[in-house]
């Protein structure tokens, strides 16, 4: 619940107003995820790392499943 337009929004900007200044980009929260992912293609220029792709990256490793 809560006010995801803002919340997308102030993660928006956050990313974008540090990209310069950054190498590498850590979300905190599953719910950021999304909005990386809504960004238009090029915006990010530095590695994101979050929670659920991490996650599932991980458990598909761990159960064999591969990358894909």
């Amino acid at each position: 619940c809560g006010d995801t337009a803002t919340h997308d929004r102030l993660v928006s900007e956050a990313l974008t107003d540090r990209m310069r200044d950054v190498d590498t980009i850590v979300l905190a929260q599953a719910s950021m995820a999304r909005v990386v992912a809504a960004l238009p293609p090029g915006a990010v220029k530095a590695p994101v790392l979050s929670s659920p792709e991490s996650g599932v990256r991980q458990v598909r490793e761990v159960f064999g499943l591969g990358t894909g």
